[in-house]
C-alpha cells in the first residue's frame, strides 16, 4: 500500500481555499490542525517545490516595499482535480475523517454523509468490543493487581469512543442542514477568522 503524503494534500486543501504563502500555510495548519495532525516548516516548502514542478500549484513572487519578497502558492485546476480524487477515496487513518471534512465543501453532501456514517459505524464497533473486553476485566479476581488499571485505561477508550460516536451524529445532523451543493458555496469568510 502506498503511503499517504498527507502534508500534500493538507497543503492542497489549504491552497484551494485561498492563495498563501509558506507561512501562511503553517499559520493554518498551527490554527486548525495541530491538535491531530502537524506538519513542520520542513515539510511545507519542499512539498509545495513538489507541487510546483508536478503542475500542481503556481508560485507568483510578490514584491514588497522594505521586507523581503513573498512567494504566493496558488492550487491549478489539476491540483484542484487531485484534491477532490483524494477527498472522495476511504480514510485509512483514524483523524483522516477530520481532514476530509475540514474541505468538505468540495465534496457532494451525501458523500460526507456517508463517510461519517462509516466512521460512525467502525467507532461503534470499537466501542462494543472494547465494553466487552472491561465487561471481562470486572470478572477477573481482585487478586490480579493489575486488574483496576486495565479497566481504568479500557474505560477510557470506551469513554473515548463514545464521544466519537455522539460527534459523528452531531455531525451527520449539522451536515444535513447544509443545502449548498459542493463547489457552489459562497466564500465563508473563515480566511478573516484565521488572520
Amino acid at each position: 500500500m502506498t503511503k499517504i503524503q498527507y502534508p500534500r494534500y493538507i497543503i492542497l486543501g489549504l491552497l484551494s481555499i485561498e492563495p498563501m504563502s509558506g507561512y501562511e500555510i503553517k499559520k493554518w495548519v498551527d490554527m486548525s490542525f495541530h491538535y491531530f495532525w502537524d506538519i513542520s516548516y520542513g515539510q511545507i516548502y519542499p512539498t509545495l517545490r513538489d507541487l510546483e514542478t508536478s503542475g500542481l500549484v503556481t508560485m507568483n513572487v510578490n514584491q514588497q516595499v522594505g521586507t523581503p519578497a513573498k512567494k504566493i502558492y496558488t492550487i491549478t485546476g489539476e491540483g484542484l482535480q487531485i484534491l477532490k480524487t483524494w477527498l472522495e477515496k476511504p480514510e485509512e487513518k483514524e483523524f483522516e475523517i477530520l481532514i476530509k471534512l475540514f474541505f468538505g465543501d468540495k465534496l457532494p453532501r451525501d458523500t460526507l454523509i456517508k463517510k461519517v456514517m462509516d466512521f460512525r459505524e467502525l467507532r461503534q464497533q470499537d466501542c462494543a468490543a472494547l465494553e466487552k473486553t472491561a465487561e471481562n476485566l470486572e470478572g477477573l479476581s481482585d487478586a490480579f493487581t493489575s486488574k483496576p488499571y486495565l479497566l481504568i485505561v479500557c474505560l477510557g477508550g470506551v469513554a473515548n469512543f463514545r464521544a466519537q460516536i455522539a460527534w459523528a451524529d452531531e455531525t451527520l445532523e449539522r451536515l444535513d442542514n447544509i443545502e449548498s451543493p459542493a463547489g457552489n458555496q459562497k466564500k465563508s469568510g473563515i480566511s478573516m477568522m484565521m488572520r
